[in-house]
């Protein structure tokens, strides 16, 4: 069942959130409780699956921090440990080194962020270097720019689907970081010249769940300890995403176009009795080791979201929080005394349409995270039985196409 709700508002305030500052425009509330648009037998099939401890050096991984997928289906991946950006083609073939580790053209000291452009060339923003490098799908430099104003570290670095590249920059004579801090896009074209700075909106949250917590890195990623927080994501057509993680709702704000506000009802999911024990546990650990004697709430039930995300062709990716699975991980080694989870999440999206509809439910392989999504593939990284770095790309397969 999808219900669209449209009125007319002065400034757009939720009980939710509120956006500030905010432009005369409609509001479009849809309610997305139908099925989903692309069935219910949803599939992810296996494409591409590299990344090896022994052997050529181009498929044997460390850290695999970041990755984007080009139009033609293949990819570009960075990996950490040797600040090496490598390009592959669609069937995961190794096809070239693109720049290298170090400060001279063509280089790179940390690399934050990649994009592609629709004609395939990689944009790589080095922040130590203070600039930004395109990049031939042959790894030679196309041409590169100097950055006159080191970007913030949230959200620093965004391309949106026409080329036009966003960092974030602090307010001239503001604080850099902080509580009260205030932020903006310096809006560029490809070729570095600024067009304007935009504002970043800001969002309160009317809370209704526990606002302080720890996160914790897992096989999946990172978890929070179930806390409220407050969503913020650059929407690639232009805007944002907002949301809170604890309302199935989020808003899609668009410059010049009507406010979206999608909602969709959920059923609470409970912690198991042995998963909330080892949150408790971790939790137990951090009031006594870490300084500040904070105590740390953990509920009992899950909040509905946990993060909000756009990809290049408009749908909302909304991961959302599921059950947990027992996981068989190796004891921590001697010495290392900290609490283990070994209850743990896969991580699960449900994608809506640019409009609203609900389209359906992704559920990752356990143990998995999301790298990257272009058109109905999705790009990866897991661990290989020794630990290893690997790289998978699967196909989502609906129930009515191949």
């Amino acid at each position: 069942m999808r219900v669209v709700f449209r009125r007319s508002c002065g400034a757009v305030a939720f009980a939710l959130l509120v956006l500030s500052p905010a432009s005369a425009q409609d509001t479009v509330r849809v309610r997305a409780d139908g099925p989903p648009k692309w069935g219910s037998g949803i599939r992810l099939v296996q494409e591409v699956a590299i990344g090896q401890l022994d052997g050529p050096r181009e498929y044997a991984f460390g850290q695999v921090r970041s990755a984007v997928m080009d139009p033609r289906g293949g990819f570009y991946l960075y990996d950490f440990n040797d600040r090496q950006i490598r390009r592959y083609d669609r069937t995961g073939r190794f096809l070239n080194l693109v720049g290298k580790k170090g400060g001279g053209p063509g280089e790179y000291e940390q690399m934050a962020g990649m994009a592609v452009t629709r004609d395939g060339q990689l944009i790589v923003h080095d922040t130590r270097n203070s600039r930004i490098t395109y990049f031939n799908p042959d790894g030679k430099v196309a041409r590169e720019f100097p950055l006159l104003r080191r970007a913030f570290y949230v959200e620093n670095f965004i391309v949106d689907t026409t080329g036009r590249i966003y960092l974030t920059v602090p307010l001239p004579g503001g604080p850099a970081e902080g509580a009260g801090s205030r932020h903006q896009y310096l809006r560029l074209t490809p070729y570095g010249a600024v067009i304007d700075s935009l504002l970043l909106p800001e969002i309160t949250v009317d809370r209704t769940g526990p606002n302080r917590g720890f996160f914790l890195n897992t096989s999946a990623g990172s978890r929070s300890s179930f806390m409220e927080l407050p969503l913020r994501e650059f929407y690639p057509p232009g805007g944002h995403l907002f949301g809170s993680s604890h309302a199935y709702r989020f808003v899609v704000s668009r410059p010049g176009e009507p406010v979206l506000v999608v909602e969709r009802r959920y059923t609470p999911i409970l912690l198991g009795t042995e998963e909330r024990a080892e949150w408790l546990a971790s939790a137990d650990w951090l009031e006594k080791n870490r300084p500040g004697g904070y105590k740390y709430v953990i509920a009992r039930t899950k909040p509905p979201i946990r993060a909000l995300m756009g990809d290049h062709l408009g749908r909302i990716w909304v991961e959302v929080f599921g059950p947990a699975e027992k996981r068989n991980d190796p004891p921590r080694p001697p010495g290392d005394n900290r609490p283990q989870l070994t209850w743990q999440e896969r991580n699960r999206f449900d994608v809506f349409s640019p409009t609203g509809d609900y389209l359906g439910r992704v559920t990752l392989p356990a143990e998995t995270v999301l790298l990257a999504v272009r058109d109905n593939r999705i790009l990866i990284r897991g661990k290989g039985a020794d630990g290893e770095d690997r790289v998978m790309v699967y196909r989502i397969s609906l129930p009515d196409r191949p």
